[in-house]
């Protein structure tokens, strides 16, 4: 009996046998993908209950923000309304005036964005990091464009609109693929870090109305090539240029400041033009190993620490005659500068400040009499500064005299951290 039952079971499961292996699943025969969804959105009356907010919108592949809702107009996005959302497509109605801070924050596969000719206002980082976003209409009306607006998108190239008087900080920070800016006419201030890091962009031309260049607003921008500058430019910030691919930098007569750094690290640039400045600040051209002309205003009183270090392609410098502190490396292994004249108001040189220039084979001093050297504390030893020879041997550390491990100072004369000579 139970052999009988055992070859029953076995004859009916290879039976089967035939019917599972003609049994095929085709994946490539799946039904298609449905229709992309769409986001339901929720509202909220504004404060004074004249209409409606996007406060929220539910997951969806699209989103239609209407003109209206409840039979009132919907006049913005809310703070924050689809922030982390997994929206590819927005298209809002005329008639919505605003977007709040953080309203597309972080929505990674945002590629379109379609705005109404109504819209005047977008918050500080509505866009932030929305990777895929390629491309976005900007409409008149708007003056600002937010903090983080546009930070780490994908934008390719934007049209700014006329109205528009302030970039802000970040704006467009790391936007790896931003080819092509324009800056209306109107633009007034550029912000801080505002694109930084774009490394697309090779031309800017800045309007008239420009007055500031924010701190580190185009580090790093490796492409940027040429950079126009108008009369009317007020001040270029620290690091504002650092790292980019500048070759010629033509800075206006009406810049009065210049912040440290501006130009540090700009491997191409190879002419400098400078206004009238008092002070060419910390380590400005640091780095600018291509660096072969540049011409110093006369009024320049003070060339800061590292000023032109590493400027190893530097062959001329004159040094102005109103000049009266030269930094510490000030130019350091600038090490194709061959003569230098100190003139007669330096009463205050800076250790190192020609360490391993060494092709510098004259310095001459207008007024020799009176230098000390030391360290920050004594001044010791009474220098001879009558031969231009020998003295850029000293220099240039030519002569292991360690001079560069010490200040120089000209009796008298008084400089941050020392005191004048008593006669």
């Amino acid at each position: 009996m139970i052999k009988k039952l055992l070859f029953s079971v076995l004859f009916i499961a290879a039976a089967m046998l035939p019917l599972c292996a003609c049994t095929q699943i085709n994946v490539d025969e799946r039904p298609d993908d449905p229709e992309d969804s769409k986001a339901e959105l929720e509202y909220e009356l504004t404060a004074d209950k004249s209409g409606y907010v996007v406060s929220q919108a539910d997951y969806g592949d699209t989103a239609e923000v209407p003109a209206s809702y409840n039979g009132m107009p919907v006049v913005g996005i809310d703070n924050f309304a689809f922030s982390y959302s997994n929206v590819r497509s927005v298209t809002i109605a005329d008639g919505v005036q605003y977007i709040g801070q953080y309203a597309f924050q972080n929505c990674y596969e945002l590629e379109e964005v379609t705005l109404p000719e109504s819209i005047t206002s977008i918050g500080n980082y509505a866009f932030f990091e929305c990777f895929e976003l390629a491309k976005i209409n900007l409409p008149e009306g708007i003056e600002e464009i937010a903090t983080n607006c546009f930070n780490s998108t994908a934008i390719e190239e934007i049209a700014l609109p006329s109205t528009v008087k302030r970039i802000g900080d970040r704006a467009f920070e790391n936007c790896n693929f931003l080819a092509e800016i324009n800056f209306p006419e109107g633009l007034v201030n550029i912000g801080d870090s505002a694109f930084a890091g774009c490394n697309s962009i090779s031309r800017v031309d800045f309007p008239e109305s420009l007055e500031n260049i924010g701190n580190n607003a185009f580090e790093n921008c490796s492409d940027l090539n040429y950079a126009e500058m108008n009369e009317g430019l007020e001040s270029i910030g620290a690091y504002a240029f650092a790292g980019s691919g500048i070759f010629n930098a033509r800075i206006p007569s009406t810049v009065a400041e210049l912040g440290e750094r501006a130009f540090k690290d700009c491997n191409e640039l190879r002419s400098v033009t400078l206004p009238d400045i008092k002070e060419i600040p910390e380590k400005t051209f640091s780095g600018c190993n291509n660096l072969v002309d540049i011409a110093l205003s006369t009024e320049t009183e003070r060339i800061g620490e590292g000023a032109f270090e590493y400027c190893g392609n530097l062959v001329n410098m004159t040094i102005p005659a109103a000049t009266e502190y030269i930094g510490e490396g000030a130019f350091k292994y600038c090490e194709r500068l061959a003569d230098i004249t100190i003139p007669a108001a330096v009463g205050y040189i800076g250790k190192g400040a020609f360490e391993n220039c060494l092709n510098l084979n004259s310095v001459i001093f207008e007024e020799p009499e009176g230098w000390f050297y030391g360290n920050y504390i004594a001044h010791e030893i009474e220098l001879d500064m009558g031969d231009p020879q020998l003295i850029a041997k000293h220099f240039s550390g030519a002569v292991d005299t360690k001079w560069e491990d010490f200040v120089l100072v000209r009796e008298g004369i008084y400089r941050e951290g020392y005191e004048p000579f008593e006669d």
